[in-house]
């Protein structure tokens, strides 16, 4: 972890270049068929939108930016499996938990993550995994790319959780 400056989305200043945090990933996430929240997918399924349907050149731009921060996002989703797993407990032995009837309702095997029945980890040191994880989330990452000009009042063609994905990708035009 680092201690580098963080830069607030809405308190950029004319970036040079378009700069996000860690946190920016927690904030874009769908809900994938078994359940689980996928940013990466979620920036997958923008780049196959046509979100600015007669620009041409914005759209170049943005599939090169969100091709950047889809590796970034996978970057940072290995990091943060990787912390979950280090700070949450393991079962010491194999074992199973029953019902009244003697049904089976959970195995587990030696060294499995153990959780709890919604599914959070279980963590060795709560306080110790939030202040790590929040190290991670301040993470600034510079993606290399000027913010894309275009006028906002033309666009872009997206709604809701996309347009917040978007708009720190975005600048206005020089007039």
């Amino acid at each position: 972890m680092s201690n580098k400056k963080v830069v607030k989305l809405a308190d950029r200043q004319d970036p040079k270049t378009i700069k996000l945090k860690n946190s920016y990933f927690e904030g874009i996430t769908v809900t994938s068929p078994n359940g689980q929240r996928d940013f990466v997918q979620s920036f997958k399924m923008l780049l196959d939108q046509n979100i600015f349907p007669n620009e041409y050149k914005p759209r170049y731009w943005l599939k090169r930016i969100l091709e950047k921060i889809i590796a970034e996002a996978q970057n940072y989703q290995k990091v943060k499996q990787d912390l979950i797993q280090q700070h949450t407990k393991k079962y010491e032995s194999d074992g199973k938990e029953t019902d009244k009837e003697n049904k089976v309702i959970k195995e587990w095997k030696k060294g499995d993550f153990i959780s709890f029945p919604t599914g959070i980890p279980d963590f060795i040191d709560s306080a110790k995994f939030t202040a790590e994880f929040q190290e991670l989330l301040d993470i600034e990452i510079d993606l290399g790319f000027e913010p894309i000009a275009f006028d906002l009042e033309k666009g872009p063609d997206a709604v809701g959780q996309e347009y917040f994905l978007l708009l720190p990708l975005l600048k206005e035009p020089e007039k």
